[in-house]
């Protein structure tokens, strides 16, 4: 019973942190648009940003597709699922087996 109640306050304190955390990111994302409105409304023009590298950016993102790529071929290469082989099935004889000990009975019946 103790349990019970621990993981209910514990499913209680998680949520409420998921709640938090949303509702102060969506804040600084507001806070930040509206102090962009605000630049660009006064005329505010950026001859560069400091933190953000175009290049780099580039070069980074032609690197993820590309590894993306190679995983998609590794992908193809591979075989996938079950190795189906042939196999030889040898006959048999029946007259090996005596038939007077097995007797045959219907689930029917």
């Amino acid at each position: 019973m103790v349990n019970a109640h621990q993981e209910r306050q514990n499913t209680r304190d998680g949520d409420y942190q998921s709640r938090y955390e949303q509702s102060v990111e969506k804040t600084r994302i507001t806070n930040a648009n509206d102090i962009a409105r605000q630049r660009d409304s006064e005329g505010l023009e950026m001859k560069g940003d400091a933190y953000f590298d175009a290049e780099a950016f580039e070069m980074k993102e032609a690197e993820q597709i590309r590894k993306k790529k190679e995983a998609d071929f590794d992908k193809l290469d591979r075989k996938q699922g079950y190795a189906v082989q042939e196999y030889d099935v040898a006959e048999y004889n029946s007259n090996d087996y005596e038939s007077s000990s097995y007797e045959y009975k219907s689930v029917y019946d």
